[in-house]
Order: C-alpha cells, then sequence, then structure tokens
C-alpha cells in the first residue's frame, strides 16, 4: 500500500513539473515571439505536393536527430558518433536543388496539434531552439518533417486518412526500393504500398544501422535510378536520402511513416507497441506476430539483399 501511494505521489510531482514546464515556456514563447527568428516550414500537405510536384528527395530533421548531433544520451537503436553527428550538420546545413531537408513544424504555430504533443514541443523548443538556430537559414524554405507522422500527433485525427492517401500518391504505379531495418516490415499486414506498379527491398540491422553505412550505400547504388528509395533506418536514413540525391536518385527518408499508419488503421489513441514490427517509441518495443503468415511469400521474395 505505502509503495502505490509513494509511486501515486511521484507521478503527480511528475505531471506538476510537466505542466509548470509547459506554462513556462508558452509565457516565454508570447513574450520573445518578435525576436524569435523566422524560420519557413512548410505544412505537411505542402511537403507532400512538393515532393510530387517536384520529385525531390528529402531528409528529415526531428528532435532524436538533433540529439544525435549534439550526442545527447539517448535510450536508441543507434550509438552516437563523431562521423554520425558530422554528417548530420552536412545535411542539415545542406541546400541542394532536389533535396528538401525537413524539419519539424513546431517553432511558432501549434493549434493543429493535440494537447500532448503541443506540451511536449514548446517545452522542447523552449530548450532547444537556440541549438536548431545554429544549423537552420531563415532564407531557406523547410519541408515538414512530421509528414511521416501523419496521424497520432494531430488534434483533428479524421483528417489523417486525407494526409495518407495524398502520401500515397507519391508511389502510386511507381517502382519502389524499401530500404529498412530487419525488424520494420514496411507495409507487411496493411495496404501502404498496395499501389505501387513493383516492390523491392534491402533489408539491413535494425540497431546501429550506421556502422555499415559504406555497405547500405554502396548497395542502394545497385538499385535502378527510375526506382523511389524509401528509407527506414533512424539518422541512417537521413544521410543516405542526402548521398543518394546528390547522384540523380529520388530518395525518401520516412521513418515511422508505417507504425503511423498500423495506429491509425487501429484508431490508437496512443502509442502502442505493434505485433511484428519495431516500435522505438513505447515501452515494449518488439514483440512477435502471432500469426504464422505474417512474413509471406510476397516479402520473402521482395528482399533483393541483406545486410547483417
Amino acid at each position: 500500500m505505502q509503495h502505490l501511494i509513494l509511486k501515486v505521489v511521484n507521478r503527480f510531482k511528475f505531471e506538476l513539473k510537466r505542466q509548470y514546464d509547459y506554462l513556462f515556456a508558452e509565457v516565454r514563447f508570447k513574450v520573445q515571439k518578435k525576436k524569435i527568428p523566422k524560420i519557413t516550414v512548410l505544412s505537411t500537405e505542402e511537403t507532400i505536393k512538393y515532393i510530387i510536384d517536384k520529385k525531390v528527395s528529402i531528409s528529415r530533421f526531428g528532435d532524436g536527430e538533433l540529439h544525435w548531433i549534439l550526442k545527447f544520451p539517448q535510450d536508441s537503436f543507434q550509438e552516437n558518433s563523431d562521423t554520425l553527428t558530422k554528417r548530420l550538420e552536412e545535411v542539415l546545413t545542406s541546400n541542394l536543388d532536389n533535396l528538401l531537408i525537413c524539419i519539424p513544424d513546431v517553432f511558432e504555430d501549434l493549434s493543429m496539434y493535440k494537447k500532448s504533443s503541443r506540451k511536449f514541443w514548446r517545452v522542447y523548443m523552449d530548450k532547444h531552439r537556440a541549438n536548431w538556430n545554429i544549423y537552420l537559414n531563415s532564407k531557406q524554405k523547410y519541408g515538414n518533417s512530421l509528414i511521416t507522422r501523419p496521424y497520432m500527433s494531430y488534434r483533428e485525427r479524421k483528417e489523417a486518412s486525407l494526409r495518407f492517401e495524398l502520401i500515397k500518391k507519391i508511389w502510386k504505379n511507381k517502382d519502389i526500393t524499401i530500404i529498412e531495418g530487419n525488424k520494420s516490415f514496411l507495409g507487411v499486414g496493411n495496404d501502404l504500398f498496395k499501389e505501387a506498379a513493383s516492390l523491392e527491398r534491402i533489408i539491413c540491422p535494425s540497431i546501429n544501422a550506421f556502422e555499415k553505412y559504406n555497405e547500405i550505400l554502396n548497395e542502394a547504388k545497385k538499385v535502378r535510378k527510375e526506382n523511389i528509395i524509401l528509407i527506414a533506418l533512424g539518422p541512417t536514413a537521413t544521410i543516405l536520402s542526402y548521398d543518394l540525391s546528390k547522384i540523380g536518385y529520388q530518395a525518401l527518408d520516412i521513418g515511422h511513416l508505417d507504425i503511423e499508419y498500423e495506429w491509425y488503421l487501429k484508431k490508437a489513441r496512443n502509442k502502442t507497441v505493434i505485433e511484428g514490427k519495431y516500435v522505438n517509441e513505447t515501452g515494449k518495443k518488439w514483440i512477435e506476430s502471432k500469426d504464422k503468415n505474417f512474413i509471406d511469400q510476397q516479402y520473402i521474395n521482395s528482399i533483393l539483399h541483406r545486410i547483417e
């Protein structure tokens, strides 16, 4: 009983501090708003349409990528390193014609996001705005890195179906190559890539994929340049999209898109583990699928190469 009371008290203290941090960050933002450098970030819909119309690649940066740059400790699938930091800095400060650098659309208005997301991003930006400003250019236009999270973070979740349908147009009737971790299984068990003309995969390590970067890049270079390359490999995807765009590929760092789609299909209210797919944002990150047919012959036949 005493243990339960202590747990409740500690939870209350945690929530109280979180609310205090949010209110403090909100007040500070309103006071300093006019002095904050203007960063132009496209909306989710504008970003998707830009990808379709311009046929550009994207490299996405979120709170995790900034933490990897700053070498902050993270309970993560990718260890920090000097090389990872330097490469992420190189990508974030780049300005290529065929690559859209994407950052979170959280620098000013947060009204489109649900309450918990608004609190998280306001406090986060209060702590890290200065770190972002080291790398960002007020004269550059950025895409929205949250295009791969079109469901869970938004206040009006009913609009998620429209966002997903718009995203699917990127690869409709196109040949696609997916580069993913060995526990990701993008599109398996759902229809996210149903309208693609064809689908093939390069399977990589789910943990510390960046250690195999040169091998992953070399395999990616063997893909036909007519294919759209979709990459879900954390910060490795951010860098790989950049390197591939420089040699003429359209490569899209799509991150959590498949997991978001799973949550959308299940009408999940909170981030939950998905059987058979690695979810790095839940307490238990991996649960093996109970469905014996989860890994079917179609998935096996789609694999071009495995990197161990």
